[in-house]
């Protein structure tokens, strides 16, 4: 474990052989857990990009997340915010400008308070207009640890 990891348990809820959602949760380390069944292969996929992750690096999900339960909306808003750079922050309204829809901030908390895939969909990158964390699905305090962890590691590069 590299000692600046931020201190979670990233838990993988997997279902019908796929990843049904992810849940973060304060821990003493940087820990992943597995419920329910994944294929061998995906499994090692999330634990390759958790190291990546835990390392300062940002590689693409190459692994099923399934958004198809979500409004078209929701699929582009939270495709949006798969590239959006490690260690970057981005307020509602700018992500609502890259989408299209510049009057659409509130929704787009909406969204990112019910991402089913926190850290692989990094929502804690979006932040208020003024500065300030705005809401997190997992507590402000985790958000502010997972944002504090990718500006250390992007300083440090």
């Amino acid at each position: 474990m590299i000692a600046k990891t931020p201190k979670i348990r990233v838990i993988v809820e997997c279902e019908n052989l796929s990843i049904k959602r992810v849940v973060l949760t304060p821990f003493s380390s940087f820990d992943l857990l597995f419920q329910g069944k994944l294929p061998k292969e995906d499994e090692e996929k999330v634990l390759k990009w958790l190291h990546h992750y835990s390392n300062g690096k940002q590689t693409p999900i190459n692994f099923p997340l399934s958004l198809n339960h979500l409004t078209p909306f929701s699929q582009l808003v939270l495709r949006k915010l798969q590239t959006l750079e490690f260690g970057k922050k981005l307020a509602y309204s700018a992500l609502a400008k890259e989408v299209g829809k510049p009057k659409s901030a509130r929704p787009i908390g909406r969204i990112c308070h019910i991402n089913p895939f926190p850290l692989f969909i990094p929502c804690h990158r979006i932040i208020a207009a003024n500065g300030k964390l705005g809401g997190f699905g997992f507590g402000e305090s985790l958000k502010s640890e997972l944002l504090s962890f990718e500006r250390a590691f992007k300083k440090s590069l």
